[in-house]
């Protein structure tokens, strides 16, 4: 969505062509906007009898109900108002998990301990291994139970993955320690100017 003062009063909204005597810009940007399926949705004047206050989208159907309504406050060019249609997914932020804690893991070791794996284990290694993860996800399934846990619901930047987050933090970290260590340099220091003026003062006396 694009929204603002075009100053292209030549425009007639309505029939979508130039008037006579516009000026070559004036034509390219109309020309621009059909070339990349823009669509302009104001069509009543916002300043005199031009229309120079423009609502253009790529989705003709984003936004409806364009109106155009009295200046605010000084200004001289009307007001233009309208509905925006925009969905976003709501995120839930309860989901479900394993808890390992509560596990049964005598059954598990049990019933690994019991299988013939010199059978099970037999052909290639993508296919032992296929073998070997069904079987621990059947595990995991019948002796680990599920539990509910909510999700973070601080937001971070789109950009900020695990590893960033990680790298981060150690920087944090790093700068911590140095201030420290800093502060315990500077503590040392005041302490050595301490006694240095104490042995002046008696060498002094």
């Amino acid at each position: 969505m694009l929204i603002g003062d075009f100053n292209y009063p030549d425009i007639d909204w309505i029939t979508h062509t130039v008037k006579s005597g516009a000026t070559a810009e004036t034509n390219r940007f109309l020309e621009c906007l059909d070339d990349n399926f823009v669509t302009q949705h104001v069509t009543e004047p916002t300043l005199s009898n031009a229309v120079l206050d423009l609502v253009m989208t790529r989705d003709p159907d984003l936004i409806s109900s364009v109106s155009v309504t009295e200046p605010l406050g000084g200004n001289d060019h009307n007001m233009v108002t309208f509905v925006i249609h925009h969905q976003r997914e709501i995120a839930d932020n309860v989901k479900e998990v394993r808890d390992y804690l509560k596990a049964n893991y005598d059954k598990i070791r049990s019933e690994l301990a019991s299988k013939n794996w010199d059978e099970l284990l037999v052909g290639s290694a993508d296919k032992c291994w296929f073998c070997f993860k069904e079987i621990i996800f059947d595990l995991e399934r019948r002796y680990i139970p599920l539990k509910k846990c909510t999700r973070n619901k601080r937001k971070k930047p789109m950009w900020m993955t695990w590893k960033i987050s990680r790298l981060v933090k150690k920087k944090q970290r790093l700068f911590a320690k140095y201030k420290n260590a800093y502060k315990s340099a500077a503590m040392e220091a005041e302490r050595v100017d301490m006694l240095q003026k104490k042995i002046q003062k008696a060498i002094g006396g």
